[in-house]
């Protein structure tokens, strides 16, 4: 059974990557936020981590596991993220460091 690592399993595209990866017959590692759920049932053999993705140690730990637990990890689909509507030239660095946490 192929391994994959969804990041944000509770968001809107994350759930949609979820599902299909589910029909698909994968082993699904799905991060949600801290105090969060992913908010909806699925079929599948998955398993949910709680983490902040934005500690470094703790997400190099998370992948390093994935990979020891199941002999490696297949594919990886990094949903996590965010942006903000906005010219480009009026976009100052904390607006940037924001997208980027």
């Amino acid at each position: 059974m192929k391994t994959v690592l969804i990041t944000g399993g509770s968001g809107n595209l994350g759930k949609a990557v979820v599902q299909r990866f589910a029909q698909d017959g994968y082993r699904i590692t799905a991060t949600v936020s801290p105090g969060k759920n992913l908010g909806y049932e699925v079929d599948a053999d998955i398993k949910t981590i709680a983490i902040d993705l934005t500690n470094e140690s703790k997400s190099k730990n998370l992948v390093e596991s994935i990979a020891k637990e199941n002999k490696e990890i297949d594919c990886a689909v990094l949903t996590v993220g965010g942006f903000a509507i906005g010219e480009l030239d009026y976009t100052d660095a904390s607006a940037i460091q924001k997208m980027i946490d």
